[in-house]
């Protein structure tokens, strides 16, 4: 039976190594370029050559996440760096980007791809694409409930990878333009300034619903206690979340996460013990909510008092006396430990220096203990206590860091007179078999079984310890003690040549056919009401894209039906339709293609027209001088013209998002203002909460049309 695979992150080798000795199948890590975790440490390619060797000799894999989108001018080094990944033998690459997908499938057939969750794959549609365009897995997007993830396991062509762990975003991953939009930093080129974290408050006519909260920021996935529902539904790969936490998170998170998958295939019960649970909380969490897939109640996803981590509760302050506060204890408490106050206005974190109890210094105090801690920020009699930081966990789980466990093997000897020395060695996978010389009589003191035993277990600085040994032989044999050695050695050397061991990945040709299109400069426009339509109804507009409520209202040829950016099920004939996400590329042959599909480079413009795209929006994060080099590009490379758009005029969809963040206020629209006053319009329909930019794009058709545009689009949705 094949076991779920359990998939840990890592920002460093350090981690790396944590995630290994804990347990993981795998561990997925980002290089210095083209990752979507651009502030973790991340690795040089000569430690992810470093990080592969270890990985594969316990036998473990790794994978490498080079899931940014793509600029035209970033392909070549993309490629030169997928080269180098290729060399130091990875075992697969995670991608966000369509065409670069496509390439590196037509250069690289046997190369392993796997859709990242940047793909907002979240129907069959979308995961059998992904196999059509070479993948080999899809991670699925964490808003996808486990009854919808069972029925498309049943019917999917590919593995699927789920998010079991740690830190979500609230807006569908990949759909997130907010922190690109407003500061230059892209979530999709792995620099996110992390808006959902900030404070906003939510407003409508007027009339505040919040103050000084984070409605956006989501709490930490925890589904430890559901591995058993993971499983059941044919899920191949559970992920951990956290490439830019400590190492200490990753073993423990890691190590948590193979004892219940463990426990399953044992039919063991009850294996997760509450001393376990605290210690995830003690390690980081922001509270901890089982998502959307589980149905988690929708005032446990987010956590709007605080977005950090919220440890656990160590007591409310009983009185403050000049810069001491007193505390009766809920939790053990030591010196070195990290505390928060939260505080009437702002809250303070500290290492705690020195405790008293009793007046008396003490380095370590218990629950039920009244203590006092130095502390000179203004707190409030009343205000909450809770412990971010456990020096002693971290220490004990450092000093299993710090043991570097090894892999067991068997060894069998076979001494015999007269026929070669032969040592096998077997890991649970392979075996190794090895032969000598032919053994002699012994003409004075023969060798002896332990004398063998005590050559052939010495393995020093291997990564292996020998669990099971039988050695037969003769009664009297001569053997040499370096012929053993030497012949311990070779096996030893062939056992770990034989775990690195990969097939070469050949390179192909890259090729695609695309059809010609008419010179045209055409003027689109997106509206969602009927009021918005009549306004613009009489202008001069080539196409008008509509949602599928008005498309079936209104008679009008310029009409195309805007699919929504989130489809649960697929139910449209093959008709010409604006899709939002790449389910509607396997649905349909004749469409056009939405800012949401990220496209940012030439080779994805030629792979939506070769499927039949016929209008292919540009990313918002495309400026003039990329427009450009995609349409000059393309132009060469396939001796046509591209039929590409960019979005000229109106608000952007900067998020959407599953939360029905209105809904809690009992709004079905209002608008969301941050500190500087700035407002984003939020609407709330099909289940889904958009928000659109506080600002209105507005650009020049003239300046966008001369840059070789075939189209531009206004959109005018969010107003």
């Amino acid at each position: 039976m094949k076991k779920i695979e359990l998939l840990a992150p890592a920002g460093n080798m350090k981690s790396f190594k944590a995630a290994i000795h804990a347990g993981a199948d795998a561990v997925y890590i980002g290089g210095k370029v083209f990752g979507a975790r651009n502030y973790a440490d991340n690795f040089e390619i000569e430690e992810i050559r470093e990080a592969v060797i270890y990985a594969h000799l316990y036998d473990r894999k790794v994978y490498v996440t080079v899931n940014t989108i793509i600029y035209e001018t970033e392909v070549s080094s993309f490629l030169s760096y997928i080269e180098e990944l290729i060399s130091v033998h990875i075992d697969a690459i995670i991608l966000q980007d369509l065409g670069m997908a496509d390439l590196l499938h037509q250069l690289y057939p046997t190369l392993e791809l796997h859709a990242s969750t940047q793909m907002h794959i979240h129907n069959i549609e979308g995961v059998k694409m992904a196999a059509q365009l070479g993948f080999k897995r899809a991670v699925i997007a964490r808003e996808v409930d486990i009854n919808q993830i069972r029925d498309i396991q049943k019917k999917s062509p590919i593995e699927l990878e789920v998010f079991g762990h740690g830190a979500l975003c609230v807006c569908y991953s990949g759909q997130c333009y907010m922190s690109y939009l407003i500061g230059g930093r892209s979530g999709n080129k792995g620099t996110c300034a992390q808006c959902c974290r900030q404070k906003y408050t939510v407003q409508y006519q007027g009339k505040t619903y919040n103050q000084g909260s984070y409605p956006l920021s989501m709490r930490d996935l925890n589904v430890l206690s559901y591995v058993k529902d993971f499983i059941s539904a044919g899920i191949d790969s559970i992920k951990i979340e956290g490439r830019m936490k400590r190492a200490e998170y990753v073993f423990l998170v890691t190590s948590l996460y193979r004892k219940a998958i463990d426990a399953y295939y044992q039919k063991k019960e009850n294996i997760i013990t509450k001393n376990d649970e605290k210690r995830l909380y003690k390690i980081f969490n922001r509270t901890f909510t089982k998502g959307f897939l589980f149905g988690e109640d929708e005032k446990n996803i987010v956590n709007d008092n605080r977005p950090n981590h919220m440890g656990i509760p160590l007591g409310k302050i009983i009185q403050k006396h000049k810069n001491r506060i007193c505390v009766k204890l809920k939790e053990d408490l030591m010196v070195g430990d990290g505390i928060r106050i939260l505080g009437d206005q702002e809250d303070y974190g500290m290492n705690v220096l020195e405790i008293y109890k009793q007046n008396c210094f003490t380095v370590r105090a218990y629950a039920g203990d009244l203590v006092e801690i130095p502390c000179d920020v203004s707190v409030s009699k009343g205000n909450i206590l809770i412990k971010t930081t456990d020096k002693r966990d971290l220490e004990e789980m450092d000093l299993q860091l710090q043991k570097c466990p090894k892999i067991p093997i068997e060894i069998e000897v076979f001494a015999f007179v007269n026929t070669p020395l032969k040592m096998i060695v077997r890991d649970g996978i392979r075996e190794i078999t090895v032969k000598g010389n032919i053994i002699e009589e012994a003409k004075s003191a023969p060798i002896t079984e332990e004398n063998i035993k005590k050559q052939v277990t010495k393995l020093g600085n291997t990564p292996f310890s020998v669990g099971n040994i039988h050695i037969s032989l003769s009664p009297t044999i001569f053997i040499p003690i370096q012929e053993l050695n030497a012949l311990r050695r070779k096996a030893i050397d062939m056992l770990i040549f034989k775990k690195l061991q990969r097939k070469a990945i050949s390179k192909k040709q890259y090729c695609r056919v695309v059809p010609k299109f008419l010179e045209a400069k055409q003027r689109v426009i997106s509206i969602s009401t009927i009021k918005q339509y009549e306004k613009i109804k009489n202008k001069k507009w080539d196409t008008i894209y509509v949602p599928s409520d008005i498309y079936k209202i209104i008679k009008d040829t310029r009409l195309i039906e805007r699919m929504s950016r989130v489809v649960k099920k697929y139910t449209y004939p093959n008709q010409n339709v604006l899709i939002s996400e790449i389910g509607g590329l396997y649905q349909s042959n004749h469409v056009d293609t939405f800012f949401s599909l990220n496209v940012t480079n030439s080779y994805t413009v030629a792979l939506l027209h070769s499927l039949g795209c016929k209008k292919v929006a540009l990313s918002y994060e495309c400026n003039l001088y990329q427009i450009r080099k995609i349409i000059e590009n393309y132009t060469k490379r396939y001796h046509q013209k591209p039929f590409v758009g960019a979005m000229i005029y109106g608000r952007e969809e900067v998020m959407i998002t599953k939360y029905d963040l209105l809904g809690k206020y009992q709004l079905e629209k209002g608008c969301l203002v941050d500190r500087f006053q700035n407002k984003y319009p939020l609407i709330r329909k099909d289940g889904y909460t958009t928000i659109y930019n506080y600002q209105k794009r507005k650009e020049s058709e003239d300046l966008y049309f001369d840059a070789g545009l075939s189209y531009v689009f206004y959109q005018i949705d969010g107003d």
